[in-house]
């Protein structure tokens, strides 16, 4: 980088050298070049302060509209021998207007999609807080689920409940929970773990993606005097749900092997909850554990579902209130080039800057392939707006085999109400604005 950077600095100085000493003729024919050079320059100084996110973005696309502008206006004035023909000039000048307005045309669209929507925080606290119990399997998008919520105004989290089976290991996704809850300062919330076995034909993540799981992916966080809570998941999950019979809202972001224990072992539970907002499933989309490389053929499934398909079968049937926010929504909301760019902008507070040095870390999200699965259904708990629903009956494959956890569409299914699209430009907003709540 900081040669490339001596040679763009020797190009610059050469250009301007050659202008200052040139003829009058030379000069007149080469005049446009030096300005898009220095227009380049001009880019790059504003680049290099990134708080001008709009004028960097339109900037980087001057140099390349005076480019052919300027060889176009060199070759007229004869810069490489004698002058081009009238006709040759207009046939140039014609093909640059028509990339140059639908380079306009595919900014203004890219603009529409992706410009930022102003979100008032205030507007968010309307109400009562909404009492939310999360369970958890601690990967690398949970950890921005739980800072949504802890920095949501209209959350009221009562516990939070581990999943060992598929990504984060009990010790240490417990940590890790506790770690979060002291970098926001929340007050004391009960957190535990439940078993690290799934039911029959549960697949666990591949170890690779367990250790950086249970390494916070590279972050450190402290607990303090945060400790563990000494009740099994389940356990907790029924004292939290009976405590408060009716409002509490179960938010599943996880493989569901806590939750279908909890049910089985009180069967009233099910009918005590307000709700449960599970991200899991793919309906109608392509699944996301095929992988070549772990020896997974599954064009089906889901990981969360994948990873305890008996335990996702249980819930569904277990008569609760469920939405389910399954891959057909959360393929709306990629992790994105522009909203990295927003966030290394404004990370003013804990937990924007936290997530903002996981990116860093973990820059390989951005390469494609990763969405905000959990985070996406964090927000569908208090902003029902986000996404749009359908309501269909499913059911859940549990038989060992290549659709293992496929969910299917039956009528003779349990009836789910289905998340189907995002708003990606709100949630985005959502995001940002609440990771830099003060």
């Amino acid at each position: 980088m900081g040669i490339f950077a001596l040679i763009l600095l020797a190009t610059v100085i050469g250009q301007i050298w050659r202008y200052h000493w040139a003829e009058p003729a030379q000069r007149r024919q080469t005049i446009w070049f030096v300005i898009m050079v220095a227009s380049f320059v001009g880019w790059l100084l504003i680049s290099l302060w990134d708080k001008l996110a709009v004028p960097s973005l339109i900037m980087q696309f001057i140099p390349l509209s005076l480019l052919p502008i300027s060889l176009v206006v060199a070759a007229r004035r004869g810069a490489w021998g004698h002058p081009v023909s009238r006709r040759t000039i207009r046939l140039y000048a014609g093909s640059i207007a028509v990339v140059f307005v639908a380079s306009l045309i595919a900014a203004a669209f890219w603009w529409s999609a992706n410009k930022p929507v102003a979100i008032n925080i205030a507007d968010l606290s309307d109400g009562e807080p909404v009492p939310i119990l999360v369970d958890t399997d601690m990967a690398m998008d949970d950890i921005t689920a739980l800072l949504y919520l802890l920095q949501h105004p209209a959350t009221d989290l009562r516990a939070i409940t581990v999943n060992g089976v598929a990504h984060a290991h009990c010790d240490s996704g417990v940590r890790n929970a506790l770690g979060l809850l002291e970098l926001t300062n929340a007050p004391a919330i009960p957190v535990s773990c439940g078993r690290e076995t799934a039911y029959p034909s549960g697949v666990p993540a591949p170890e690779s993606w367990r250790r950086n799981a249970d390494n916070l992916y590279g972050a450190s966080v402290r607990t303090g005097d945060r400790a563990r809570d000494p009740r099994p998941a389940a356990v907790l999950l029924r004292d939290t749900i009976r405590e408060a019979p009716g409002e509490v809202t179960i938010l599943a972001i996880g493989p569901l092997t806590n939750l279908a224990e909890a049910f089985e072992a009180d069967p009233e539970l099910p009918g005590l909850v307000k709700s449960i907002v599970i991200m899991g499933g793919a309906v109608d989309v392509t699944g996301n554990v095929a992988n070549g490389v772990e020896g997974i053929s599954n064009q089906y499934a889901e990981w969360n579902f994948f990873a305890d398909p008996v335990a996702a079968d249980i819930i569904l049937a277990s008569g609760a209130p469920i939405t389910l926010i399954p891959l057909d929504a959360t393929n709306d909301v990629p992790f994105s080039q522009s909203f990295h760019q927003r966030l290394s902008q404004h990370h003013e507070t804990k937990p924007a800057t936290f997530v903002y040095n996981l990116f860093y870390l973990n820059s390989y999200w951005l390469d494609g392939g990763m969405y905000w699965w959990d985070t996406l259904t964090a927000a569908a708990t208090l902003e029902d707006d986000l996404l749009t629903y359908d309501e269909t009956s499913l059911d859940v494959v549990t038989e060992t085999g290549s659709e293992t956890a496929r969910t299917v569409r039956d009528p003779n299914g349990n009836p789910v109400r289905v998340a189907v699209s995002a708003d990606a430009p709100r949630f985005e907003a959502l995001l940002l604005a609440l990771l830099n709540r003060n």
